[in-house]
């Protein structure tokens, strides 16, 4: 039997568990020019991008995160033309 400091550990862990929701952010659009990777698939899960060789970043988020509330941080970036 486990002693009594030990029962009360996981008791606490069980009632964690028990409330426990998994979060998930919907699909992100893709972004002309861009590599995405991702990292994870729900709850503080990112996304890194970068532009395609030759291609310059100009605005946006170049790294999202799922937040609790279902939405990514930050705004989709932007990667446009060519460089000369």
């Amino acid at each position: 039997m486990y002693p009594f400091t030990q029962l009360i550990e996981l008791e606490q862990c069980r009632v964690n568990v028990n409330v426990l929701t998994v979060t998930e952010c919907g699909p992100l659009s893709p972004v002309a020019h861009a590599i995405a990777t991702v990292i994870g698939q729900s709850y503080l899960a990112v996304v890194e991008y970068q532009c395609e060789e030759g291609h310059r970043y100009t605005s946006g988020a170049l790294k999202r995160t799922c937040q609790a509330d279902q939405r990514w941080s930050g705004v989709t970036p932007v990667c446009t033309g060519k460089l000369s």
